[in-house]
């Protein structure tokens, strides 16, 4: 954040811009990429949404966080189990 105080009315809508762009990038369906980018600080984000989703009282910021958490989830889900294709190919001899 850039040092202001959410609690303050006049900070609280800067606050939600700067949260909501850093969730956008997460959520916007960026897949391997996001762990890419974001690879030092994945657990840092996952903490800091987990707490934007239990504590603030702002709904639409949970929203945005829960939005941002079903991505992130959805995206390690893809990473650890991968769409596993099962071919057989089959050769006839002569």
């Amino acid at each position: 954040m850039r040092g202001t105080d959410p609690d303050r009315p006049e900070h609280k809508g800067e606050a939600k811009e700067e949260e909501q762009a850093r969730c956008g990038g997460v959520y916007s369906g960026g897949g391997v990429v996001v762990l890419r980018v974001l690879s030092d600080v994945l657990l840092d984000l996952y903490r800091a949404l987990k707490w934007v989703v239990r504590s603030d009282p702002d709904d639409v910021t949970v929203l945005h966080a829960q939005l941002a958490l079903e991505e992130l989830d959805d995206v390690m889900r893809r990473f650890i189990f991968p769409e596993q294709k099962l071919e057989k190919k089959i050769v006839v001899l002569p």
